[in-house]
C-alpha cells in the first residue's frame, strides 16, 4: 500500500502540536464521535529522583518540560470571510475546492482532495513570519484530510512586512472531496493564534 509523505520542517512542530490539540477539540464536538480523554500532566507518576536530596544538602534539580502544547487562542471565521487576529495578522481561506490529484512521486497516491487557499495579510507595524505556518483540514464527522504534495501545494512562507499579503495553497486526500462539511485549522506562526474556519466544500 503507498503511503503519503509529508515533510515538515522543525518549526513547525510545536505548532502541529497545538493544531492538533485544536482539532481533537473540534472533533470531540462532533455528533457520534466518542474520543477519550487524555490523563492529565498532574496525574503522572513524580520521579523519585528528582526530589532525592543529595550529598551537601542539594537537590536533584528537576529537568522535566511541559508536557502538554500550551493553550493559543481560536478566532472563529466562516470560509470566505477573514479571522482577524489579536496579533494584527488577518488570515482567510480564500478557496476551498474539490479536484482530483495524480500521484507523480513515489509514495504520493492519486485520488479525491481538497485544495484550500490560504490567504495571510500583516495588519500590525512589525514584521509576521510565515514559514512555520501549519494547516490542517478535517470533515465535521471526524475524518482527517491527509496532507498530500500531489497536486503541487505551495505553502506559506518568508516574511510578511506591515501591509503585505500571503497566499499559500494545500492539498489534503478525502473521501469523497465534495460537499462536505469541513474544519480547516490555520497557525500561520508557531505558538501565535489559531484562526478557525467552518464551511462545505464546492
Amino acid at each position: 500500500m503507498s503511503s503519503v509523505h509529508v515533510h515538515w520542517n522543525a518549526r513547525a512542530l510545536g505548532a502541529l502540536a497545538a493544531i492538533g490539540i485544536a482539532s481533537l477539540a473540534m472533533v470531540s464536538c462532533a455528533p457520534g464521535t466518542d474520543i477519550a480523554a487524555s490523563p492529565s500532566a498532574s496525574s503522572a507518576p513524580t520521579s523519585s529522583a528528582s526530589s532525592a536530596a543529595q550529598p551537601g544538602g542539594s537537590e536533584t534539580p528537576d529537568h522535566s518540560g511541559p508536557t502538554t502544547a500550551p493553550d493559543l487562542p481560536v478566532t472563529e471565521a466562516t470560509i470566505g470571510d477573514s479571522a482577524d487576529l489579536s496579533t494584527g495578522v488577518a488570515v482567510e481561506v480564500s478557496a476551498l475546492s474539490a479536484t482530483e490529484v495524480t500521484a507523480s512521486t513515489p509514495g504520493e497516491v492519486s485520488g479525491p482532495a481538497v485544495e484550500v487557499e490560504i490567504r495571510v495579510t500583516n495588519n500590525s507595524a512589525e514584521d509576521q513570519d510565515v514559514n512555520s505556518a501549519v494547516v490542517t483540514l478535517a470533515a465535521e464527522d471526524g475524518e482527517y484530510g491527509i496532507p498530500t504534495l500531489a497536486g503541487g501545494p505551495t505553502a506559506l512562507e518568508g516574511s510578511l512586512a506591515p501591509g503585505e499579503t500571503a497566499v499559500g495553497t494545500y492539498m489534503f486526500m478525502l473521501n469523497p472531496a465534495g460537499d462536505r462539511e469541513v474544519v480547516v485549522l490555520v497557525n500561520y506562526s508557531a505558538g501565535e493564534p489559531i484562526a478557525r474556519f467552518t464551511g462545505s466544500t464546492s
